[in-house]
């Protein structure tokens, strides 16, 4: 919720959890600036979220402690988070710090109050004085002109209902680049431990195809390229091989074998291809087919970088 101090890693894992688990009871422990009322607030926010996507009431939220100081930090802490710059800063609705509302005992005095929303029970406090006609009157103008500005439109066609119905489509436009963006990152570490069990080989340093910690696609490329001058280099090994070798290999001569092995060898020595997997006894296909499913792995995870780009 505070864009300024995204929640962290152990944050974000309380969170998922919470999200996709079914229990009554989840309990968050931790000492004091560990992050347990960042966490909170992003929750609240989450589940805002999800009422405004599913075009429902806001979801009712009630925060018990037996310290009266741990709720209002938690409604201290929702009335001072900042928002980014730009036409949907600040809070559409006028002289209000927050949404989280305390509810105090009779007993507690306005001083004790002063600087917090509360609601009593004799119903005095910030419901008195926003639920009224003057204060929705002016609310209200003050919601348009801050949409208006932010749609870019006039303010005499835009309405409550109509800035409703945008402000929802757009969070759940995000929503879905989100689920779009945790899609393609997926694909990605499928493709990238593909690469890491399939690709690197002993001749390969697997640093060396990393950039700002993902796959490098000019490391990638540059296999490409590389891989296709081999397999021309290849084929015009074949196309010029001597009749009598290419003769006795097609007789299964072991001597001719391991001639052309040992020729294959070197012209494989300083490319990528692994040449431990080389077959004793090689022929054009399989060779061909080494290096076809070395490119065709690099063009994979190639395209799967770009996408995710």
């Amino acid at each position: 919720m505070r864009f300024e101090f995204p929640i962290s890693i152990s944050q974000r894992k309380a969170l998922y959890t919470l999200n996709s688990k079914e229990q009554k009871v989840f309990a968050i422990n931790g000492p004091p600036g560990t992050g347990k009322t960042t966490l909170l607030q992003t929750i609240v926010a989450n589940e805002m979220v999800i009422s405004a996507i599913a075009g429902k009431e806001p979801t009712i939220i009630l925060a018990c402690s037996n310290n009266n100081q741990a709720v209002t930090n938690i409604i201290d802490s929702f009335s001072k988070s900042n928002t980014k710059k730009g036409d949907l800063q600040g809070r559409w609705l006028p002289d209000i710090s927050g949404y989280a509302t305390y509810l105090p005992g009779l007993s507690k005095t306005n001083s004790e109050l002063e600087g917090i929303n509360y609601k009593k029970l004799d119903k005095s406090g910030l419901f008195s004085r926003v639920e009224s006609g003057n204060y929705l009157a002016n609310a209200k103008e003050h919601f348009l002109d801050k949409a208006a500005k932010w749609i870019d439109i006039k303010r005499e066609v835009i309405t409550v209902e109509r800035t409703i119905e945008i402000l929802r489509n757009k969070i759940i436009s995000t929503q879905k680049q989100l689920e779009d963006a945790a899609k393609k990152w997926r694909s990605y570490l499928d493709a990238e431990a593909e690469f890491s069990k399939y690709y690197i080989n002993d001749k390969m340093d697997a640093n060396n195809y990393y950039e700002k910690n993902t796959l490098s696609i000019s490391a990638l490329q540059t296999d490409i390229d590389a891989l296709k001058i081999v397999e021309t280099t290849i084929n015009q090994y074949f196309d010029n091989e001597p009749f009598f070798r290419k003769l006795f290999c097609w007789f299964s001569c072991s001597v001719p074998h391991k001639n052309r092995y040992a020729q294959i060898n070197i012209l494989l020595r300083d490319t990528i291809i692994d040449d431990n997997k080389l077959p004793l006894k090689c022929n054009r296909s399989n060779i061909l087919e080494m290096i076809d499913k070395k490119i065709s792995m690099a063009k994979k995870n190639y395209k799967k970088h770009f996408i995710l780009d």
